[in-house]
């Protein structure tokens, strides 16, 4: 199911629902610069059995329109909490992919005591330097030359190369995806984003978490996020061959079966 949810400031944040509001967990899962709910359709369907999934388009992506209002991490924020206190009710699984890390540890900081556990895919409490450079170049080219100039550099970076060879369909999409994305939104989401940081909110995390990467993550390198994990108590890693910053596109059944296997430990 999808439909679109009025926030009180005037936005209308647009979302993906699957499973039946009966299920004891609700997952939340957030994605990252350029993307949309869509990215977890694949995880929704696997879960629906026993789990609710609410996935958002945040504010300039997607279906979820940018506004007149600037892009910021706090309107991302905002509109999360405001989704999880007004529309759902049961404990709920954090997700946040890349960028959604950040946005997932910051609705944490505001909103602790309901959320029961946490998931961080292709993500780090802030970018690294090399990668706030990538996403202020993005963001210019963006604006002057459009999403079709953008897509197309942005697929190497994030598809392993085993990826680009055996699921040309899946790397397509994204690209023609992101391609169709609001130019102007995705470059003030990228500069938001290059100045971003959740640093002081990891060491106040005190649920169960799980860190997901791919061994070919240029954006949260398998270092930089063994190092993360490390910093969090009761937090497992789960590393993935032959993956690079999409696995739920990229190894969607392993990727899928780790994150099954951790909310049935933590429910």
């Amino acid at each position: 199911m999808s439909e679109f949810f009025a926030l009180n400031n005037g936005d209308s944040l647009h979302f993906d629902e699957y499973g039946a509001s009966r299920h004891r967990t609700t997952l939340v899962a957030l994605h990252g610069l350029g993307g949309g709910g869509y990215f977890f359709a694949g995880v929704g369907h696997s879960l629906a059995s026993g789990i609710r999934s609410v996935f958002p388009d945040l504010p300039g992506s997607g279906f979820s329109r940018r506004g007149d209002r600037p892009i910021s991490f706090d309107r991302f924020t905002d509109a999360v909490v405001e989704l999880i206190e007004r529309k759902i009710d049961s404990p709920i699984a954090l997700m946040g992919h890349s960028m959604g890390t950040i946005i997932a540890l910051k609705i944490y900081a505001r909103v602790p005591d309901r959320i029961g556990s946490m998931i961080f895919v292709g993500g780090l409490p802030a970018p690294l330097p090399e990668a706030q450079a990538r996403l202020r170049d993005r963001a210019a080219l963006a604006r002057a030359e459009g999403m079709a100039a953008v897509a197309p550099t942005i697929v190497p970076v994030v598809f392993a190369q085993k990826s680009l060879d055996a699921i040309p369909d899946k790397v397509m999409m994204f690209q023609r995806l992101l391609a169709q994305s609001d130019a102007e939104g995705y470059a003030q989401t990228a500069l938001a984003l290059a100045d971003a940081s959740a640093a002081d909110i990891v060491q106040q995390v005190r649920v169960p978490c799980l860190c997901i990467t791919g061994a070919e993550d240029r954006y949260a390198p398998p270092a930089a996020v063994r190092c993360f994990a490390d910093s969090i108590p009761d937090t497992s890693h789960h590393e993935l061959a032959d993956c690079g910053h999409m696995p739920f596109l990229e190894a969607s059944d392993t990727f899928i079966n780790i994150v099954q296997g951790f909310l049935a430990q933590v429910k």
